[in-house]
Parts: C-alpha cells; structure tokens; sequence
C-alpha cells in the first residue's frame, strides 16, 4: 500500500490482508512466508504446515471462513483476485497479533462461507437432499445464542456440492468469545459433518 505520510500513524494500528490463491494436489506442506522491509535490513518469517485434504469419496467440507466481508462480484471478475471464490468476494477475518481468534467488533456482520463435498443423488429426482444448521454457542455458558438454517431448496443439487453462506448480526452479541458450529446432514446418504471455528466479540 502505498500511504500518506500524514496517515501513515493511523495505518499502524490497523491491519492488513493480503491473499493468493495455490492449487495443490492433496498431501502435507510446509508454507513459508518472507516480509522484508524495503526501507530497511528488517525481515520476517512466518511458518505454517498445511494438510490438503482429499475430498474424493465420503461426505466433507472445504475450511469453515469467518469473513468481515461477503459479496457478489461482476462476472468478469469470477475467479479472479484475492479473496475471490467462484463468483463471491470471500474476505476472511483473520486472528491479530494479541489474538488467537478472529475478532468481531459489535455491530459489525459475522459472515460465514464454506463448501460441502460428496452428498449423495437421488436417483429419481438427480438432486442431493441436505439439512443444514447454524449455531453460534457462547464458550463460557455453554448456550446457543443465535441459530440459523439454510433453506431446503438451497440445500439440493444435482452436482453433489453445496455452497454455504449465511450472514449474522454480531451487534446482539456480548463481548466474549464463541464457537460457531456448522450442522450438515446428508439424508440420502445418512451422513453429516460437523465444522466448527471460534471467534471473539468485543
């Protein structure tokens, strides 16, 4: 980015997102992140180890994303761009330096985006049949605070994959932290996955 001097204090308190996207075959990696400060001899390395599952075969899901921003994007931006999955603008929430969850403000929208992989056909109508839960559970009390559902015609397809996406209001939320738990149940197949992430509110 290229800032202001006069903003420039401004933008140190704030953070930034950066994202690309790999294609990898499944397996286990290890990424590496370098960030070295061109004003100066200063560099940084971040080091995480990824496992790329592969989703052929039983029911499951793609990660569960926490994102401050969910929209449609033109189609000539579809599947280009950070953030950008399929025709939707996916801005993940990620957790900062003093958290190990991401963090919400009050009055901001919790956005929730995830794949759901293998779901069973129907024979005769050629569609998958799948329920499809939202609970927001606060960690300290152990109850559910908000609940949400996908409706049934969103929940059938003829491709055995369904695309999630639900939008909460986190301004009725107390400051603490909370588990999210996603519910899918294929009722043709009479399986389920259960996908979970935690967040904090202040």
């Amino acid at each position: 980015m290229d800032v202001p001097q006069s903003y420039l204090q401004n933008m140190l308190d704030k953070a930034s997102v950066y994202g690309k996207s790999l294609p990898l075959a499944p397996g286990r990696y290890l990424l590496e992140i370098v960030v070295k400060d061109l004003h100066s001899d200063h560099v940084g390395t971040w080091r995480q180890s990824l496992e790329v599952p592969d989703f052929d075969g039983d029911l499951s899901a793609s990660s569960l994303i926490l994102a401050d921003k969910m929209e449609r994007v033109p189609v000539k931006d579809m599947r280009r761009g950070p953030f950008v999955i399929g025709d939707t603008l996916v801005r993940p929430r990620v957790p900062g330096m003093t958290s190990k969850t991401a963090v919400f403000k009050r009055g901001e929208k919790l956005n929730i985006w995830m794949q759901v992989y293998n779901l069973a056909v129907d024979e005769k109508n050629g569609k998958s049949d799948a329920s499809v839960e939202f609970d927001v559970v606060q960690e300290g009390t152990k109850k559910t605070v908000l609940h949400g559902t996908q409706p049934a015609d969103m929940t059938r397809s003829a491709t055995g994959q369904l695309t999630l996406e639900k939008t909460f209001p986190a301004n009725g939320l107390e400051p603490g932290i909370y588990r999210l738990k996603v519910h899918v149940r294929d009722q043709i197949a009479k399986q389920g996955v259960e996908p979970e992430a935690i967040f904090t509110i202040e």
